[in-house]
């Protein structure tokens, strides 16, 4: 962690383990503290999680919705989900 606070990066592009109105979540706590780093090192943050993410929280709070510019996630990413991030602001593509 200490290391990535000396990177700039211009993209990230990470996935995560849940996705909720509270926020993006991951279950591997050893690799949390790490990408909120990178997430704050990142001039652009690209979300990729498949629609099975969405609606659940994984086990350990990653960051708020709003960190995100970018989400990529499957054609069946329910409506309510997609709405969930267009409010917080996100840009939103399915594939």
């Amino acid at each position: 962690e200490h290391m990535l606070g000396a990177v700039a990066a211009d993209v990230l592009v990470m996935g995560i383990g849940g996705a909720t109105a509270d926020g993006f979540s991951n279950n591997n706590t050893l690799v949390v503290g790490s990408e909120r780093k990178m997430i704050d090192v990142a001039r652009r943050v690209i979300i990729v999680a498949d629609s099975s993410k969405f609606g659940r929280a994984a086990m350990t709070p990653l960051a708020p919705l709003d960190i995100a510019d970018t989400v990529v996630s499957d054609v069946k990413l329910a409506a309510e989900h997609q709405e969930m991030l267009v409010r917080a602001g996100i840009d939103v593509v399915l594939v």
